[in-house]
């Protein structure tokens, strides 16, 4: 499910594969913002590597995106004004993914009441959710992207049991990501970001400024990452 404004127009036309996470222009595939920030933080790469095959990693990882997948359903239900409330426990009740359906609809639940109480002024706002953005040498997905005075806000969907400061720093690092992605698109923002932390305690929003820093450390992350993958294609070519 995606969205986007009428009034909006995107330099590229992205298709991106849901299943293996993969983004192409006219074929040719392109490396994700998310892929890219996970490349420089070997911690997370070893501790996902470690965690692969552990049933509660497994377990989170799952109720993520089963939550994330049903808040794009009520947004794009508050949207075009369609009504499928009714239909979510029966959704989730029918989901394979039996161990997770309780602690994910409870969570659901404090969401949708949650956007409830905010949508009737807050959809009139969005311009774009779930819609995979490029600068021609990058890809990226924001969860959710609304104006606010005439420029544009990113936000970013975490469902998150337990965090710290590093989780913090690197879902600010892929908001500036998306906001770079505006920029490169024309899209005037308003250099703050938004990171919806959804859990069982409710939907807490933790608002930050995109400062120069951030843009610093996300230019510096980019064109590292796609230096070095030049260099890798030369030497294979090479070889």
């Amino acid at each position: 499910m995606q969205f986007i404004s009428n009034n909006i127009k995107l330099k590229y036309n992205v298709n991106f594969e849901k299943d293996n996470h993969s983004y192409f222009i006219d074929n040719i595939v392109f490396p994700s913002i998310t892929a890219i920030i996970s490349y420089f933080n070997n911690t997370e790469i070893q501790y996902d590597k470690l965690m692969k095959n552990n049933e509660l990693f497994k377990k989170a990882t799952e109720r993520g995106k089963i939550i994330h997948e049903f808040i794009s359903r009520i947004l794009y239900d508050a949207i075009f004004q369609t009504e499928n409330r009714k239909n979510y426990k029966t959704i989730i009740k029918n989901s394979k993914k039996i161990s997770t359906i309780k602690e994910s609809l409870k969570i659901i639940e404090l969401f949708y009441n949650f956007f409830n109480r905010i949508k009737n002024d807050f959809i009139k706002s969005i311009i774009m959710f779930e819609t995979p953005l490029s600068d021609g040498k990058v890809c990226g997905t924001p969860d959710l992207i609304y104006y606010e005075n005439n420029k544009a806000i990113v936000v970013d969907f975490k469902t998150w049991k337990y965090f710290n400061a590093e989780k913090i720093n690197k879902a600010k690092i892929q908001i500036t990501a998306y906001n770079y992605l505006l920029e490169k698109n024309n899209i005037f923002t308003s250099n703050i970001g938004e990171i919806w932390i959804i859990n069982e305690n409710g939907v807490n929003i933790n608002r930050f400024n995109i400062t120069n820093q951030l843009k610093l450390e996300w230019q510096e992350i980019m064109h590292t990452f796609l230096k070095n993958n030049s260099n890798k294609e030369k030497r294979n070519y090479e070889n």
